[in-house]
């Protein structure tokens, strides 16, 4: 006999909790695959609930070993990822003089994403004084939308190839240091 802690109680707890989840989740994905008629089975998940449902038997598999199988599979995702990551970080403080070549490559990146993708597609501003816009004359107070996608789309100023995912055009070469050209986040209040 073996007297549990507070610790093995709350472990217990939590792997009922991830047993019940991942149940639910099989459960439903299964439900989907019967009722639906859906043969899809070309991931992980749908493979093994094909192999629970051979009629043939003899790739049958029980209905634990699918909720084992997909736990570990999980857990294995989550741990090699954290794994790669942590040692990425870890050869980067080592090699310092990569970590600017992959600040600057890692800022492209996110910046052409945020330029095809921006967190908003239009934003309201509102004219503090009296400004020209082209052939208009709005005055002080006027509210006016923004319409950030379609700016960071055209192609007068990103390239005909506007659509296409390139960190290599460089934000600021392409703007002319112009701020308002690219306005992921709104360029402030």
């Amino acid at each position: 006999m073996s007297l549990k802690d507070s610790d093995d109680t709350e472990a217990d707890k939590l792997e009922r909790i991830i047993q019940q989840l991942v149940t639910e989740i099989i459960k439903k994905r299964e439900c989907a695959m019967v009722s639906s008629m859906n043969s899809n089975t070309t991931d992980y998940l749908g493979m093994l609930l094909k192999a629970n449902h051979d009629t043939a038997g003899r790739d049958e598999i029980i209905f634990e070993e699918i909720i084992d199988e997909y736990k570990m599979f999980c857990d294995a995702g989550q741990e090699t990822t954290q794994t790669l990551l942590s040692r990425t970080i870890s050869l980067l403080a080592l090699h310092t003089d990569w970590q600017d070549k992959a600040r600057e490559e890692m800022s492209m990146i996110i910046n052409e994403t945020l330029r095809l993708y921006p967190p908003t597609v239009a934003t309201a501003r509102k004219v503090k004084k009296e400004t020209r816009l082209g052939k208009f004359t709005l005055p002080e107070g006027t509210r006016m939308g923004v319409p950030v996608r379609s700016l960071h789309h055209d192609s007068k100023i990103w390239g005909e190839d506007t659509h296409l995912f390139k960190p290599e055009r460089g934000i600021a070469e392409v703007t002319n240091g112009n701020p308002s050209a690219f306005l992921p986040f709104s360029l402030g209040p």
